[in-house]
């Protein structure tokens, strides 16, 4: 049976295309998985997922190797040589596909530079690797979400059973979470707890994700636009007046401009992600330019709570398509 190790990401040799944090982090596949109960998580993977106990096989697998390959050879292509004919020039593992000798030289190779590696295709594997299905993934989730939310109200005094019906609603922008169905004064204790500790930002984005397929994609694209450019520039886009030649605020400014000027001192995006960022931000700018963007309503989100769960049977009309059917 595969151990979790407690390994941590980081650019062991620097190499400039990739991420490297000031200090080690936590790898992402393991923040997926993580199990949280005291507050909310709008993405929760299930650890028994054959794709976390892989995750783990194959960290325990190369765990050791990788901290003697980080003494061993001081720069990356000294290592690429080292493994390569190890694993794919050598006649240690000729016996293997090239697929699975590839998998192997990657696992090693990204466990050493960066800490952390998933190639699936690894013949130390115990055959394929199964995650979870759409269905399977939605019901833990929400089951997840359920659990978290009933552990903040419940370690604060309230019993959500006893509550009764109510309703949360979340809008875009600060992310406010309002409490409706309950008396002022368990309300406003709802609220406090609700608005802390990002947990209705982390509600805003389950809500949003669990209806992705009802939501308008005008809704979406204004709601990524605003919330980009607020990131990089601490702007509000929504105070810029769109014209023939874009986003231009009372100054003559162009957003566009704003936010590429920003960019380049900023700290919120890594510098190997900025020109992306600047072409997923213009493409979004460029997609609104045909939208009347002042008409476009706001993605406020409700959704109800009762008897200890959300019911997907309250969401705001205003940002979705016009369906037959409902959730």
């Amino acid at each position: 049976m595969s151990i979790e190790i407690n390994s941590s990401y980081y650019n062991y040799y620097n190499v400039k295309e990739h991420y490297s944090p000031k200090t080690p982090q936590t790898p992402s596949w393991k923040k997926l998985y993580e199990v949280v109960d005291d507050r909310v998580k709008s993405n929760n993977e299930n650890p028994k997922s054959g794709i976390y106990k892989a995750h783990c096989k194959l960290e325990e697998t190369y765990c050791n190797s990788s901290v003697s390959n980080r003494a061993k050879y001081k720069d990356t292509d000294s290592l690429k040589q080292a493994l390569g004919e190890k694993y794919l020039f050598g006649d240690v593992y000729k016996n293997y596909s090239y697929e699975q000798r590839r998998a192997m030289y990657e696992n090693e190779l990204n466990m050493t530079m960066y800490g952390t590696c998933g190639n699936m295709n690894d013949p130390h594997l115990d055959g394929p690797v199964k995650g979870s299905t759409a269905s399977e993934q939605a019901t833990y989730n929400r089951k997840m979400v359920n659990t978290q939310i009933n552990t903040i109200l419940s370690n604060a005094g309230l019993d959500t059973g006893m509550l009764g019906n109510m309703t949360f609603s979340i809008e875009p922008f600060n992310h406010t979470l309002s409490v409706f169905g309950l008396d002022e004064k368990t309300k406003s204790i709802v609220e406090q707890l609700l608005n802390s500790d990002n947990n209705s930002i982390e509600l805003f984005y389950h809500v949003m994700q669990s209806n992705r397929s009802l939501i308008d994609e005008s809704g979406m694209d204004k709601y990524r636009a605003i919330h980009d450019f607020k990131e990089v520039t601490g702007e509000d886009l929504r105070k810029y007046l769109q014209t023939k030649d874009g986003f231009v605020d009372e100054k003559g400014c162009n957003a566009l401009d704003v936010y590429k000027k920003a960019l380049e001192t900023t700290d919120s995006i890594p510098s190997q992600f900025k020109k992306v960022a600047f072409e997923v931000f213009s493409s979004n700018l460029n997609a609104l330019m045909e939208k009347e963007f002042a008409t476009i309503p706001d993605m406020n989100l409700q959704i109800g709570f009762s008897n200890g769960e959300l019911q997907d049977s309250v969401f705001n009309t205003d940002i979705v398509k016009r369906l037959n059917s409902h959730i």
